[in-house]
């Protein structure tokens, strides 16, 4: 179910091109000047790729879904379990068997496009970063002859099909997400960071009873496609939340970018799942 939101009465004002009231355009531009139609960039943004947060200099050892964090790693030990398919192990339960796995989240806005108001829906394109623990993945790095296992694209889905990852999805995304490039690093404890640049169509519920001078807000809502709240939560990676210094939305002024994380309960839903959400108004 997708929910349209209000906030303090802020939304995305449209700039009016109408050469009929050409007079009124001038003074909105000369009250919304076009160097106000960028929000400022929010502090700590991932910049614009996926490598400088990718090594252990960025995050990794501080982050609170690491192994190095997570003080149920050593209780859980006793409790790890795997299933074989075809002499492959893979991963079918959560690593916590105690309660959540904890899974740092980042998201960073590329560009938002096509708005388009008759089908109610907008193109989102960024980069995700997750990053968990799971100490069945440790290995030791004098065996391997590595201080880290690294997989890129077909080799990252490939592996993410033989261990226990949170499985995202778009809960109000048109059709799957395209997936451009994608990243999976193994750390020798056990701390995984995935990586990945999409894009995806989202759903949108545009009110144009004002229209030319209408408001609206975007919402992107993320949560985990199968594992609940019991199982995982999000918590918010704030170094790598964040938008291009270009962001923009072509004919539109943007006001703010919000996110936050909430627990919803869907009527389809058994449990209630940890979702991130991001407001464009």
């Amino acid at each position: 179910m997708i929910k349209q939101k209000k906030l303090n009465g802020k939304g995305l004002k449209r700039s009016v091109w109408m050469a009929c009231i050409a007079l009124l355009a001038l003074a909105f531009f000369n009250l919304s000047p076009a160097s106000s139609n960028n929000p400022a960039p929010a502090p700590n943004a991932h910049s614009n790729t996926t490598k400088d947060a990718a090594d252990d200099g960025h995050g990794i050892a501080s982050s609170t879904a690491s192994c190095a964090n997570a003080g149920w790693v050593e209780g859980a030990k006793d409790h790890m379990t795997k299933v074989v398919h075809n002499k492959v192990a893979t991963f079918v339960t959560p690593p916590n068997p105690d309660g959540p796995v904890t899974v740092d989240f980042g998201l960073y806005i590329i560009q938002v496009t096509d708005i388009d108001e008759t089908s109610n829906t907008f193109r989102f394109e960024g980069f995700m970063d997750l990053i968990w623990c799971d100490p069945r993945n440790a290995f030791d790095p004098a065996e391997r002859g590595v201080d880290k296992e690294l997989f890129l694209e077909e080799g990252a889905k490939r592996e993410l099909d033989e261990i226990w990852w949170p499985d995202i999805t778009f809960v109000n995304g048109v059709g799957g997400r395209t997936i451009e490039n994608e990243e999976l690093i193994i750390y020798p404890d056990g701390t995984v960071e995935y990586q990945e640049r999409f894009s995806v169509i989202m759903a949108a519920h545009y009110d144009l009873k004002k229209f030319p001078f209408d408001k609206q807000s975007l919402e992107v809502e993320i949560e985990s496609f199968s594992w609940p709240a019991k199982n995982l939560v999000f918590h918010r990676e704030e170094s790598k939340i964040g938008f291009s210094k270009e962001f923009e939305i072509a004919e539109w002024h943007t006001n703010s970018v919000t996110n936050h994380i909430r627990e919803v309960k869907e009527i389809r839903d058994r449990d209630a799942f940890s979702e991130f959400i991001l407001e464009i108004n």
